[in-house]
């Protein structure tokens, strides 16, 4: 039997954190440039698809959402993101999320995001993340 296939992926800075996409053949990295790098590797060819700058920091922390429409981002700067990832866009931001430079990440739920900070106290952000997002802001909630 011979051995899988070993596929490269060149990232422009040192990631911080990566994820793959729920249904279709796509990568996302943070990297400390605070750029979100999106990576399709499908056959044949491997290949960027966007490399965009979301955090005025290091991007920390990536996950897609569940249906893999929108793309969660949390970074050094405190910014928690929502992000299209068919358009590239940012959708929402929670500015500030802990007050501190968020390290961790967790999609709950469609619309429950979990982040954590070192220093901070656990704390719940509740954004609408389902495409189209009812607000720009979200609830952010101690635990």
């Amino acid at each position: 039997m011979a051995a899988p296939e070993c596929r490269l992926i060149a990232l422009s800075e040192q990631p911080f954190d990566v994820c793959f996409h729920p249904t279709r053949q796509l990568v996302a990295a943070g990297v400390i440039t605070g750029h979100v790098e999106t990576f399709d590797f499908s056959p044949p060819a491997l290949g960027k698809v966007v490399s965009r700058p979301v955090h005025a920091e290091s991007c920390r922390a990536v996950r897609f959402l569940p249906g893999g429409a929108v793309l969660a981002s949390a970074g050094s700067d405190g910014l928690l993101a929502f992000s299209s990832v068919e358009r590239s866009k940012v959708l929402t931001e929670v500015k500030e999320a802990h007050g501190c430079a968020i390290n961790k990440l967790e999609v709950l739920s469609d619309v429950l995001v979990a982040t954590g900070a070192r220093g901070a106290r656990r704390r719940l952000a509740l954004a609408a993340c389902s495409p189209p997002l009812a607000s720009r802001q979200a609830t952010t909630r101690d635990t």
